[in-house]
């Protein structure tokens, strides 16, 4: 167990006067055990005294469970009413703990969530979740969310292994990028390459369980749209072009969100586009370098944004310069931007990702780099090549 991260959610409870956490979201059951669950259908009731325990659904695997855990199991899958069965389960333990008659909380919103190892469809919920979580206490459900998503905002040093781990996998997929920015591959290749790099990851390193990356490449003209979506195509890589990654990776539930912008081999990169890419590398370093303890983030922002700026690319700056990241590809919270009253606390990963997109300058580039907020300054988890070549 994670005796930090236990401290903390308790403290949030009993400040609270709450008995009890039911986490349902896949990146909740992360937060509070360390588990990434499969089916997304596990529910972690986590008391303000004692020790959390997981109720798993019967179709569960269970070898990747966190050694210590207290796991129980309800029907899901086999049985002909299991929710019903999860209620009475979850009303068992409160019981046992005294907890019965103590209001619970839980989030009721299902989006913004990562997903669950199996993540090619939804979780299969009831539509009345909240309704059936509510009756698990006597003393009924009280609305806590801003302190439950607080609770995101900072990462223990536990968490921290965990997401470095994550990194080191991206690192690999990023590698593979540059690898394959030839004439004539498509778009299309180049994400599979990428995809396919971190995937291997867990045939060849054992601590990784779960890999999983999501690779969205656009090149030339289609990295002008990259500041607004990220869209993958068939189109082929022209020799000289600006081709940027976006790439959300997961790793044992934990995640990396990185950017880097390249070149085609075959010919040169064009003068403006070189002046664009210079632009955005400097003011992306400038960021990072304003990253420490007590920095209001909009300070941060503000460091990328003059830059760019003075060079006469503001107004193709179209969004913020960061926001949490680890728990999920966009973690909640305050992000980085000109008004942000954020101010950066030691433990909070944040990414530093300024960019400029434009039809005038033909292009797109953006570069982001995971930032972790130490004692004393900032520690880059993401501190692999940022060069158009490599």
């Amino acid at each position: 167990m994670d005796e930090l991260r236990h401290t903390q959610i308790q403290a949030v409870l009993n400040q609270h006067g709450i008995g009890a956490w039911l986490g349902w979201r896949p990146d909740e059951i992360v937060l509070t055990t360390g588990y990434y669950p499969q089916w997304g259908v596990s529910v972690c009731l986590y008391p303000r005294w004692g020790n959390p325990i997981l109720f798993n659904p019967a179709l569960e695997p269970d070898d990747r469970l966190p050694a210590g855990l207290d796991v129980r199991h309800y029907g899901w899958g086999v049985s002909a009413d299991p929710w019903g069965e999860l209620v009475a389960a979850l009303q068992t333990a409160l019981r046992e703990r005294g907890l019965q008659d103590e209001p619970i909380t839980f989030r009721k919103v299902a989006s913004q969530s990562t997903p669950c190892v199996n993540s090619a469809e939804e979780p299969p919920l009831p539509t009345n979740l909240a309704q059936l979580l509510e009756g698990v206490s006597s003393g009924g459900w009280v609305e806590a969310d801003s302190a439950l998503l607080g609770l995101y905002l900072t990462k223990t040093p536990q968490e921290v292994e965990r997401i470095r781990l994550a990194h080191q996998v991206a690192a690999v997929g990023i590698q593979a990028f540059y690898e394959h920015l030839t004439p004539g591959t498509s778009e299309a290749a180049v994400a599979a390459a990428v995809e396919s790099a971190i995937q291997q990851q867990m045939a060849t390193r054992p601590e990784v369980q779960y890999a999983r990356g999501w690779a969205f490449v656009q090149g030339g003209a289609n990295a002008i749209y990259g500041g607004t979506y990220s869209r993958t195509t068939g189109r082929r890589l022209e020799a000289g072009d600006l081709v940027m990654i976006e790439l959300g990776v997961c790793v044992n539930g934990y995640w990396a969100d990185i950017t880097r912008t390249g070149v085609t081999s075959g010919a040169a990169l064009s003068p403006a586009h070189q002046a664009m890419f210079d632009a955005v590398k400097t003011a992306q370093a400038a960021a990072v370098q304003a990253v420490g303890p007590g920095v209001p983030a909009k300070q941060v922002d503000r460091a990328a944004r003059n830059w760019i700026s003075d060079r006469g690319y503001g107004r193709y700056f179209l969004h913020h310069t960061g926001h949490h990241v680890g728990f999920r590809y966009h973690d909640p919270g305050a992000i980085i931007n000109p008004t942000s009253d954020l101010i950066l606390q030691p433990g909070m990963i944040v990414t530093i990702e300024p960019g400029v997109y434009g039809a005038e300058l033909g292009s797109g580039c953006r570069i982001e780099d995971n930032v972790l907020v130490t004692e004393t300054g900032f520690e880059i988890l993401s501190d692999f090549p940022r060069e158009l070549t490599v």
